[in-house]
C-alpha cells in the first residue's frame, strides 16, 4: 500500500490514524496471520493497531496529524495480553495489547488534533484476520497459531514505531474491502526534541 497524493478527489473523507509496527514485529505478525488466513478465509492486510477511524478532520492538515502525533513520544511498546476473537469482522482474531501511558498520551493528541473528533473509542489490539463468518475453532485455531509463534519468536510486547493516515482509495467502497486502504501519509515516533 503506497502513499498517494493527499488531494486526489477520489479519496474518501473517513480518515483512520494507524500505529505501524516496526519492521522485525511487522514480519513476525504478518507470518502469524497467513497462517491463521489458511484456517479463516481473509484478504490480506497491512498489521497495524487502529488509534482512530470517522469523519473528524486533522486540525493542521492530514501530514500535520502524523508529524505532531510521531511528537508525542518515541516508539510505542505495547505488552500482549493474550489472543482474543469475538464474532465481530473487525476482531474475529486479534492480539490483544495492554495500552498504557504512551497510548494514552496518543489519544489525548488525537482528540485535541482531530475536530469533530466523534464516537470512535480505542480498543488497544492488533487483528491477525477480518472474518464475519469464523466460527469458534477457527477462533480457538488462531489463538493457538499466534500463541505458538509468539512463543517460539520469545516476543511478548510489540513494538510500533510509525504513525500512518490511511483512507479508502474510493469513497464508494466499503472498508471491509481491504484491498482499497491507502497509505496518505506516515511519520516515525521520534518524541519531543
Amino acid at each position: 500500500m503506497k502513499p498517494l497524493d493527499s488531494e486526489s478527489a477520489n479519496i474518501d473523507p473517513e480518515i483512520s490514524v494507524f500505529l505501524l509496527l516496526c519492521a522485525e514485529h511487522q514480519r513476525l505478525v504478518e507470518g502469524i496471520a497467513v497462517r491463521c488466513r489458511e484456517v479463516v478465509p481473509s484478504d490480506p492486510f497491512i498489521p497495524h493497531m487502529t488509534t482512530y477511524f470517522g469523519l473528524g478532520a486533522p486540525v493542521l492538515g492530514r501530514q500535520g496529524l502524523v508529524e505532531r502525533i510521531a511528537h508525542v513520544t518515541g516508539p510505542v511498546s505495547q505488552q500482549i495480553d493474550g489472543i482474543g476473537g469475538e464474532s465481530r469482522f473487525w476482531r474475529a482474531s486479534y492480539i490483544a495489547l495492554r495500552g498504557g501511558p504512551q497510548l494514552e498520551a496518543i489519544d489525548a493528541a488525537l482528540k485535541r488534533e482531530i475536530t469533530p473528533y466523534g464516537p470512535y473509542s480505542l480498543f488497544p489490539h492488533l487483528s491477525l484476520v477480518y472474518s464475519n463468518e469464523i466460527t469458534s475453532f477457527q477462533q480457538a485455531t488462531c489463538r493457538l497459531i499466534a500463541e505458538s509463534a509468539l512463543r517460539e519468536a520469545r516476543v511478548s510486547e510489540l513494538i510500533f514505531d510509525r504513525v500512518g493516515l490511511f483512507q479508502r482509495h474510493s469513497p464508494d467502497g466499503a472498508w471491509e474491502d481491504v484491498s482499497r486502504w491507502r497509505e496518505i501519509c506516515s511519520a516515525s515516533f521520534h518524541g519531543a526534541r
